[in-house]
């Protein structure tokens, strides 16, 4: 495996850093995961906002995972808008839809804790934690 194989949504990092259900389930794949930084930057907001930590104990938890944090670039800006209309037909933010359109570009498996995601007909390979 190399790091391109596990794209990780911001909902499946928060599971495993707060230690939520199903987050368990995204150890394994830590070794070998990335994340746009776009749902990197949804951990260290839901993190400092919700939970009363520094941007700093944020940034070092997230660190501790070892995740490679891939920028967000304009061919997967691209994507993401070319399944806007079926992503919104199910509530998808910019963040859940640049998380798929790594996945797509990287041609990788996207680790989530979202369920409606099985609902999308996109060509990515889905793991749902819960």
């Amino acid at each position: 495996m190399s790091s391109k194989d596990v794209v990780l949504d911001a909902s499946a990092l928060l599971a495993y850093v707060k230690r939520e259900a199903g987050g368990e389930k995204v150890a394994p794949f830590l070794r070998h995961a990335c994340i746009s930084s776009v749902n990197y930057q949804e951990v260290l907001y839901s993190l400092i906002s919700k939970h009363t930590i520094s941007l700093a104990e944020a940034r070092a938890a997230i660190a501790k995972t070892n995740l490679k944090i891939i920028p967000f670039t304009e061919e997967q800006a691209v994507i993401t808008a070319s399944f806007h209309k079926q992503a919104l037909s199910i509530g998808l933010s910019l963040g859940d839809r640049a998380c798929l359109a790594l996945g797509i570009y990287m041609q990788a498996k996207v680790v989530t804790a979202d369920t409606p995601w099985k609902k999308l007909r996109l060509n990515v390979s889905l793991i749902v934690i819960r």
